[in-house]
Protein backbone atom coordinates (compact mmCIF):
# COMPACT_ATOMS: atom_id res chain seq x y z
CA UNK A 1 0.00 0.00 0.00
CA UNK A 2 1.20 3.57 -0.45
CA UNK A 3 0.14 6.95 0.94
CA UNK A 4 1.11 10.50 -0.17
CA UNK A 5 1.49 12.56 3.39
CA UNK A 6 2.40 16.71 3.01
CA UNK A 7 4.57 15.74 0.00
CA UNK A 8 5.93 12.46 1.28
CA UNK A 9 5.35 9.44 -0.12
CA UNK A 10 4.53 6.36 2.66
CA UNK A 11 4.96 2.88 2.06
CA UNK A 12 3.58 -0.05 3.65
CA UNK A 13 4.57 -3.22 3.94
CA UNK A 14 1.97 -6.28 4.70
CA UNK A 15 4.20 -9.03 5.07
CA UNK A 16 6.25 -6.86 7.79
CA UNK A 17 4.02 -4.86 9.41
CA UNK A 18 5.93 -1.45 9.14
CA UNK A 19 6.33 1.41 7.04
CA UNK A 20 8.90 3.52 5.08
CA UNK A 21 8.99 6.86 4.16
CA UNK A 22 10.48 8.74 1.21
CA UNK A 23 11.15 12.49 0.69
CA UNK A 24 11.43 12.78 -2.63
CA UNK A 25 12.17 16.99 -2.18
CA UNK A 26 15.62 15.67 -1.00
CA UNK A 27 18.96 15.08 -3.22
CA UNK A 28 18.70 11.38 -4.12
CA UNK A 29 21.73 8.65 -3.56
CA UNK A 30 23.34 7.67 -6.95
CA UNK A 31 24.55 4.77 -7.92
CA UNK A 32 26.71 4.51 -10.97
CA UNK A 33 25.22 8.02 -12.05
CA UNK A 34 21.81 6.59 -11.36
CA UNK A 35 19.86 8.40 -8.82
CA UNK A 36 17.69 6.31 -6.56
CA UNK A 37 16.07 7.54 -3.04
CA UNK A 38 16.42 5.75 0.24
CA UNK A 39 13.79 5.81 2.91
CA UNK A 40 14.65 8.47 5.27
CA UNK A 41 12.39 6.88 8.40
CA UNK A 42 12.20 3.53 8.47
CA UNK A 43 10.30 0.23 10.68
CA UNK A 44 7.71 2.56 11.33
CA UNK A 45 4.67 1.36 12.33
CA UNK A 46 1.57 3.02 11.98
CA UNK A 47 -0.42 4.45 15.49
CA UNK A 48 -3.85 4.63 14.91
CA UNK A 49 -5.28 6.84 17.93
CA UNK A 50 -8.40 5.62 19.68
CA UNK A 51 -11.26 7.20 21.43
CA UNK A 52 -11.60 7.12 25.21
CA UNK A 53 -12.60 3.21 26.53
CA UNK A 54 -12.32 1.99 22.81
CA UNK A 55 -10.06 -1.12 21.59
CA UNK A 56 -7.11 -0.67 19.23
CA UNK A 57 -7.94 -4.34 17.74
CA UNK A 58 -7.74 -3.31 13.69
CA UNK A 59 -4.29 -4.37 12.00
CA UNK A 60 -3.76 -1.40 9.56
CA UNK A 61 -1.75 -4.04 7.55
CA UNK A 62 -3.53 -6.27 7.00
CA UNK A 63 -4.92 -7.94 3.26
CA UNK A 64 -8.16 -6.86 4.02
CA UNK A 65 -7.35 -2.91 4.48
CA UNK A 66 -6.34 -0.94 1.34
CA UNK A 67 -5.62 2.58 1.07
CA UNK A 68 -6.54 5.43 -1.40
CA UNK A 69 -4.85 8.46 -2.37
CA UNK A 70 -3.20 10.53 -0.66
CA UNK A 71 -4.05 9.42 2.55
CA UNK A 72 -6.64 7.45 3.49
CA UNK A 73 -6.52 3.58 4.61
CA UNK A 74 -10.16 1.89 5.03
CA UNK A 75 -10.84 -1.61 6.71
CA UNK A 76 -13.24 -2.70 3.84
CA UNK A 77 -14.43 -5.51 6.56
CA UNK A 78 -15.41 -3.05 9.38
CA UNK A 79 -16.29 -0.25 7.60
CA UNK A 80 -13.54 2.05 8.80
CA UNK A 81 -11.86 4.69 7.38
CA UNK A 82 -8.65 6.94 8.71
CA UNK A 83 -6.69 9.34 7.67
CA UNK A 84 -2.82 9.09 7.98
CA UNK A 85 -0.84 12.22 9.54
CA UNK A 86 2.41 12.98 10.21
CA UNK A 87 3.39 13.14 14.04
CA UNK A 88 6.29 15.36 13.64
CA UNK A 89 6.73 15.42 17.67
CA UNK A 90 7.54 11.52 16.63
CA UNK A 91 10.20 12.58 13.86
CA UNK A 92 12.28 15.08 16.04
CA UNK A 93 12.67 12.19 18.56
CA UNK A 94 13.96 9.79 15.50
CA UNK A 95 16.11 12.29 13.63
CA UNK A 96 19.05 12.83 15.66
CA UNK A 97 21.07 15.07 13.45
CA UNK A 98 19.64 18.71 14.03
CA UNK A 99 20.49 19.88 10.24
CA UNK A 100 18.71 17.08 9.00
CA UNK A 101 15.89 17.42 10.57
CA UNK A 102 15.80 21.06 9.90
CA UNK A 103 16.13 19.95 6.06
CA UNK A 104 12.52 17.71 6.76
CA UNK A 105 10.71 20.25 8.52
CA UNK A 106 11.29 23.02 6.05
CA UNK A 107 9.57 20.75 3.31
CA UNK A 108 6.73 20.30 5.81
CA UNK A 109 3.45 22.89 5.34
CA UNK A 110 2.74 23.10 9.33
CA UNK A 111 5.97 22.67 11.14
CA UNK A 112 6.94 26.51 11.76
CA UNK A 113 6.06 25.72 15.38
CA UNK A 114 8.06 22.59 15.05
CA UNK A 115 11.18 24.38 13.88
CA UNK A 116 11.11 26.76 16.48
CA UNK A 117 10.45 24.39 19.49
CA UNK A 118 13.61 22.56 17.86
CA UNK A 119 15.51 25.29 18.34
CA UNK A 120 14.77 26.56 21.33
CA UNK A 121 15.56 23.23 23.06
CA UNK A 122 18.84 23.46 21.27
CA UNK A 123 19.46 26.75 22.55
CA UNK A 124 17.72 26.97 25.72
CA UNK A 125 19.81 23.29 26.93
CA UNK A 126 23.44 25.96 27.22
CA UNK A 127 25.60 23.42 25.88
CA UNK A 128 28.33 25.34 24.99
CA UNK A 129 29.98 22.52 22.58
CA UNK A 130 26.57 22.87 20.61
CA UNK A 131 27.20 26.17 19.36
CA UNK A 132 28.97 24.96 15.87
CA UNK A 133 25.62 22.60 15.49
CA UNK A 134 23.75 25.35 15.98
CA UNK A 135 25.66 28.03 13.86
CA UNK A 136 24.92 25.06 10.89
CA UNK A 137 21.10 25.28 12.02
CA UNK A 138 20.81 28.77 11.40
CA UNK A 139 22.57 28.76 8.14
CA UNK A 140 20.09 25.88 6.92
CA UNK A 141 17.18 28.75 8.20
CA UNK A 142 18.90 31.51 6.26
CA UNK A 143 19.38 29.76 3.28
CA UNK A 144 15.65 29.01 2.71
CA UNK A 145 15.06 32.76 4.52
CA UNK A 146 17.44 34.35 1.61
CA UNK A 147 15.22 32.73 -1.52
CA UNK A 148 12.07 33.83 0.14
CA UNK A 149 13.57 37.40 -0.02
CA UNK A 150 14.76 36.68 -3.63
CA UNK A 151 11.45 35.08 -4.49
CA UNK A 152 9.37 38.30 -3.27
CA UNK A 153 12.29 40.94 -5.36
CA UNK A 154 10.96 38.45 -7.98
CA UNK A 155 7.74 38.77 -8.24
CA UNK A 156 8.03 42.80 -7.52
CA UNK A 157 10.39 43.19 -10.14
CA UNK A 158 9.97 39.73 -12.70
CA UNK A 159 13.77 39.25 -13.84
CA UNK A 160 14.35 36.63 -16.93
CA UNK A 161 16.31 33.39 -15.75
CA UNK A 162 15.58 33.32 -12.29
CA UNK A 163 12.95 30.72 -12.26
CA UNK A 164 15.16 28.26 -10.92
CA UNK A 165 15.20 30.49 -7.45
CA UNK A 166 11.51 30.34 -8.05
CA UNK A 167 11.32 26.72 -8.14
CA UNK A 168 13.89 25.69 -5.42
CA UNK A 169 11.93 28.03 -3.04
CA UNK A 170 8.62 26.62 -4.10
CA UNK A 171 9.77 23.16 -2.73
CA UNK A 172 9.97 24.32 0.98
CA UNK A 173 6.83 24.74 2.71
CA UNK A 174 8.02 27.25 5.76
CA UNK A 175 10.29 30.31 6.40
CA UNK A 176 11.64 31.36 9.64
CA UNK A 177 12.54 34.76 9.69
CA UNK A 178 14.13 37.11 12.18
CA UNK A 179 11.39 38.45 13.91
CA UNK A 180 10.08 34.49 14.65
CA UNK A 181 13.28 33.83 16.12
CA UNK A 182 13.52 36.76 18.04
CA UNK A 183 10.11 36.65 19.71
CA UNK A 184 10.13 32.45 19.96
CA UNK A 185 13.71 31.71 21.54
CA UNK A 186 16.16 34.62 21.85
CA UNK A 187 13.59 37.16 23.75
CA UNK A 188 13.38 33.70 26.56
CA UNK A 189 17.35 33.53 26.30
CA UNK A 190 17.76 36.73 27.32
CA UNK A 191 14.80 36.51 30.02
CA UNK A 192 16.85 33.05 31.60
CA UNK A 193 20.23 34.81 31.20
CA UNK A 194 21.51 33.75 35.03
CA UNK A 195 24.48 35.64 37.00
CA UNK A 196 27.11 33.59 35.84
CA UNK A 197 29.38 34.82 33.43
CA UNK A 198 29.33 31.66 31.43
CA UNK A 199 25.77 32.02 30.80
CA UNK A 200 26.08 35.59 29.94
CA UNK A 201 28.86 34.98 27.45
CA UNK A 202 26.43 31.82 26.06
CA UNK A 203 23.73 34.11 25.15
CA UNK A 204 25.72 37.02 23.36
CA UNK A 205 27.96 33.92 21.50
CA UNK A 206 24.55 33.10 20.22
CA UNK A 207 23.06 36.57 19.13
CA UNK A 208 26.38 36.83 17.54
CA UNK A 209 26.32 33.65 15.23
CA UNK A 210 23.16 34.26 14.07
CA UNK A 211 24.01 37.48 13.30
CA UNK A 212 26.95 36.46 11.22
CA UNK A 213 24.48 33.57 9.55
CA UNK A 214 22.66 36.50 8.17
CA UNK A 215 25.54 38.61 7.43
CA UNK A 216 27.17 35.67 5.34
CA UNK A 217 23.46 35.12 3.71
CA UNK A 218 23.65 38.84 2.75
CA UNK A 219 20.19 39.39 4.43
CA UNK A 220 19.42 42.80 6.01
CA UNK A 221 19.81 42.22 9.36
CA UNK A 222 16.78 44.07 11.21
CA UNK A 223 17.21 46.82 14.07
CA UNK A 224 15.36 44.80 16.76
CA UNK A 225 18.48 42.22 16.94
CA UNK A 226 21.17 44.70 17.50
CA UNK A 227 18.82 46.46 20.02
CA UNK A 228 18.46 42.85 21.91
CA UNK A 229 22.37 42.44 21.36
CA UNK A 230 23.30 45.64 22.56
CA UNK A 231 20.90 45.62 25.88
CA UNK A 232 22.17 41.89 26.51
CA UNK A 233 25.59 43.28 26.80
CA UNK A 234 24.47 46.23 28.75
CA UNK A 235 22.74 44.21 30.98
CA UNK A 236 25.88 42.20 31.54
CA UNK A 237 28.35 45.30 32.02
CA UNK A 238 29.99 44.31 28.96
CA UNK A 239 30.92 47.74 27.82
CA UNK A 240 34.46 46.66 25.97
CA UNK A 241 32.79 44.19 24.03
CA UNK A 242 29.88 46.49 23.07
CA UNK A 243 32.80 49.28 22.05
CA UNK A 244 34.51 46.54 20.06
CA UNK A 245 30.87 45.48 17.99
CA UNK A 246 30.24 49.18 17.23
CA UNK A 247 33.70 50.23 16.20
CA UNK A 248 34.40 47.01 14.03
CA UNK A 249 30.77 47.10 12.48
CA UNK A 250 29.75 43.81 14.01
CA UNK A 251 26.58 46.22 15.13
CA UNK A 252 25.35 47.85 11.49
CA UNK A 253 25.29 51.42 11.71
CA UNK A 254 21.31 53.33 11.53
CA UNK A 255 19.79 56.19 12.88
CA UNK A 256 17.54 53.78 15.58
CA UNK A 257 21.13 52.05 17.50
CA UNK A 258 22.68 55.33 17.66
CA UNK A 259 19.51 57.00 19.41
CA UNK A 260 19.74 53.71 21.34
CA UNK A 261 23.57 54.69 22.01
CA UNK A 262 22.88 58.00 23.50
CA UNK A 263 20.44 56.64 25.83
CA UNK A 264 23.31 54.62 27.67
CA UNK A 265 25.55 57.94 28.19
CA UNK A 266 24.10 57.86 31.83
CA UNK A 267 25.53 54.25 32.91
CA UNK A 268 28.40 54.20 29.64
CA UNK A 269 30.06 57.59 28.62
CA UNK A 270 31.44 57.07 25.61
CA UNK A 271 28.36 55.97 23.76
CA UNK A 272 27.56 59.21 23.43
CA UNK A 273 30.88 59.81 20.96
CA UNK A 274 29.97 56.26 19.60
CA UNK A 275 26.44 57.20 18.55
CA UNK A 276 27.61 60.51 17.09
CA UNK A 277 30.48 58.39 14.86
CA UNK A 278 27.87 56.34 13.83
CA UNK A 279 25.37 59.10 12.60
CA UNK A 280 28.26 61.10 10.93
CA UNK A 281 29.11 57.36 8.95
CA UNK A 282 25.59 57.26 7.76
CA UNK A 283 25.97 60.59 5.82
CA UNK A 284 22.08 60.87 6.26
CA UNK A 285 21.72 62.24 9.84
CA UNK A 286 22.77 65.97 9.75
CA UNK A 287 19.67 67.24 11.75
CA UNK A 288 20.26 64.60 14.55
CA UNK A 289 23.75 65.41 14.96
CA UNK A 290 23.10 69.40 15.01
CA UNK A 291 20.32 68.50 18.05
CA UNK A 292 22.33 66.47 19.95
CA UNK A 293 25.16 68.92 19.62
CA UNK A 294 23.27 71.72 20.98
CA UNK A 295 21.38 69.75 23.77
CA UNK A 296 24.91 68.98 24.80
CA UNK A 297 24.89 72.68 24.84
CA UNK A 298 27.88 72.78 22.58
CA UNK A 299 26.47 75.64 20.22
CA UNK A 300 29.58 76.96 18.20
CA UNK A 301 30.19 73.30 17.38
CA UNK A 302 26.61 73.08 16.30
CA UNK A 303 26.45 75.80 14.07
CA UNK A 304 29.83 75.43 12.73
CA UNK A 305 27.91 72.59 11.88
CA UNK A 306 25.21 73.81 10.49
CA UNK A 307 27.34 76.00 8.18
CA UNK A 308 29.12 73.60 6.62
CA UNK A 309 26.02 71.22 5.84
CA UNK A 310 24.09 74.62 4.79
CA UNK A 311 21.34 74.10 7.27
CA UNK A 312 21.65 77.96 8.99
CA UNK A 313 18.02 79.67 8.28
CA UNK A 314 15.98 81.57 10.39
CA UNK A 315 14.54 78.70 12.69
CA UNK A 316 17.75 77.32 13.35
CA UNK A 317 19.57 80.35 14.25
CA UNK A 318 16.31 80.50 17.08
CA UNK A 319 17.54 77.34 18.40
CA UNK A 320 21.21 78.26 18.72
CA UNK A 321 19.99 81.44 20.62
CA UNK A 322 18.02 79.96 22.81
CA UNK A 323 20.45 77.63 23.36
CA UNK A 324 23.37 80.12 23.99
CA UNK A 325 21.11 81.52 26.55
CA UNK A 326 20.40 78.60 28.34
CA UNK A 327 23.89 78.28 29.18
CA UNK A 328 24.29 81.10 30.99
CA UNK A 329 27.75 81.56 29.98
CA UNK A 330 29.07 84.74 29.13
CA UNK A 331 31.84 83.14 26.55
CA UNK A 332 29.44 81.11 24.80
CA UNK A 333 27.08 84.06 24.54
CA UNK A 334 29.74 86.48 23.51
CA UNK A 335 31.22 83.92 21.08
CA UNK A 336 27.52 83.38 19.62
CA UNK A 337 27.00 87.15 18.87
CA UNK A 338 30.44 86.86 17.54
CA UNK A 339 29.30 84.28 15.05
CA UNK A 340 26.44 86.24 14.01
CA UNK A 341 27.44 89.37 13.03
CA UNK A 342 30.48 87.73 11.15
CA UNK A 343 27.09 86.13 9.44
CA UNK A 344 25.32 89.02 9.33
CA UNK A 345 22.60 87.76 11.34
CA UNK A 346 20.08 90.32 13.19
CA UNK A 347 21.47 89.43 16.61
CA UNK A 348 18.81 91.62 18.75
CA UNK A 349 16.77 88.63 20.25
CA UNK A 350 20.15 87.99 21.65
CA UNK A 351 20.97 91.31 23.41
CA UNK A 352 17.73 91.41 24.49
CA UNK A 353 18.19 88.61 26.65
CA UNK A 354 21.47 89.00 27.36
CA UNK A 355 20.32 92.32 28.94
CA UNK A 356 18.22 91.22 31.06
Amino acid sequence: MINVVDSLIIVHYQHTKCSSIFDIYLEAAKEDTIPHYLPILDDLTIQRSTREGEHNTTDLYSSICISFQPNIIIDAKLGFLWHLKLNLEAVCRIIVDKCSLIDFLLLRSESKDTILQVLEYMILQKKKSDLIEIGNVFDHLNIVYKKHLNNHIMNTNPLPNDYMIFAESLRCKVVIQQVDIYKHVFVKLVDQLENNKEDKKYAVSILIEYIRSLTDNKITIEHFLYELLINCLVINKMYFQLHQMVQYHIVMDSKPLACLLLSLESIYPPAHQMALDMLHRLNTAQEEIAEVLLSKKQVIPSMRYMSKHNMLDHSTYRKLTEAAISTNDSKILYSTKEEFLQRKVTSNYLDTNTNN
